[in-house]
């Protein structure tokens, strides 16, 4: 038997994506499933609380990334 523990995503959770577990794209849980966080109006105050979230202690870098529509 092969068992995979994990735990239910709620609303306002987040996590990053698309590289290693500490860099990458935010992504936040809303309605049902996972969305890539908006860069507009985005400050390092926020890249902090996401990461504190997360349970990192800090922000070492941040970049911003055009989202194509």
């Amino acid at each position: 038997m092969i068992l995979q523990c994990g735990r239910l995503s709620v609303v306002g959770d987040v996590r990053i994506v698309d590289g290693p577990s500490n860099a990458g794209r935010l992504e936040v849980y809303g309605f049902g499933a996972w969305r890539a966080v908006c860069p507009n109006n985005f400050e390092d105050i926020d890249a902090t609380v996401a990461c504190v979230h997360m349970g990192f202690g800090y922000v070492c870098a941040r970049a911003t990334v055009k989202m194509m529509r």
